[in-house]
């Protein structure tokens, strides 16, 4: 009985599964039950994202009766992996997802760097596709979630013109939407690298501004609606339920509270 409660495979959108089992018999502490669960996750070709071995996190202290739910930090990573191996963290922003004061043709893009002019048809309309390179690091320190993104960006017109990367430091608060743990991201602060150029040696500094309009306006709400179509589905504990609203971030834990289900 106890098992068919805890144990499922729950949809992560329509990129894959969360697989939850029962890692061992139920066990008590300061007059409470606990239960140790496992997690890992698979996309639709069988492709398997786990967490990386750590030791278990130190549990807060009781302070009450309310039940909860303790996530690790550890399982974020394999969660976000699978959105990155879908895909979902991919992007092509051309000129019509920006507004006009955006650079977006190389004529435009003259008045920050030089070196574009003649090597294009004047006004040529420009993509800049975005990438991730690795796995996204995740933290959490004094409340706060921190994702980092190691980003490719390819800036084209006719032609390939530039390759950058950035390194993103992105911040959010985890949610709680019925069943789902919802996880939405601001932008804090990204670092700029020239990978190469087709159009000479450039000053990337130049280009920081325009780069920063691209990820705020276009780039992080792209991320934010494909985190939310795949929201991680959180287990059926004991056929109770959740809580909405912002889920307390305890150390390196994210605290979820449980509430009986209303018969």
């Amino acid at each position: 009985m106890l098992l068919g409660t805890v144990n499922s495979v729950l949809p992560v959108g329509t990129l894959g599964w969360a697989h939850y089992t029962l890692a061992g018999p139920p066990s008590m502490k300061d007059g409470q039950l606990l239960l140790n669960m496992n997690i890992y996750f698979s996309d639709n070709n069988g492709n398997t994202f786990n967490p990386v071995p750590a030791e278990p996190p130190a549990l807060p202290p009781v302070t009450d009766d309310t039940s909860r739910l303790l996530l690790s930090l550890n399982i974020l990573r394999p969660w976000l992996e699978l959105l990155v191996k879908g895909g979902q963290f991919n992007a092509d922003i051309p000129q019509q997802m920006l507004p006009d004061v955006v650079p977006m043709t190389t004529s435009e893009l003259e008045s920050i760097l030089s070196e574009v002019s003649g090597r294009l048809p004047a006004n040529t309309s420009l993509v800049v596709r975005m990438g991730v390179i690795d796995t996204p690091a995740v933290t959490l320190q004094n409340g706060t979630l921190t994702v980092t993104l190691n980003t490719t960006m390819k800036c084209s017109g006719l032609t390939p013109l530039l390759v950058l990367e950035a390194d993103m430091k992105l911040t959010g608060q985890p949610i709680i939407s019925g069943t789902k743990l919802h996880l939405s991201l601001a932008l804090d602060s990204f670092d700029l690298r020239l990978v190469s150029s087709e159009i000479g040696d450039i000053d990337v500094g130049l280009l920081k501004n325009w780069i920063l309009d691209i990820l705020q306006i276009a780039y992080i709400p792209r991320l934010n609606v494909a985190l939310d179509k795949a929201a991680l589905p959180l287990p059926n504990i004991l056929n109770m339920g959740y809580a909405d609203g912002q889920a307390n971030i305890l150390g390196n834990i994210i605290m979820v509270p449980l509430i009986p289900k209303l018969p």
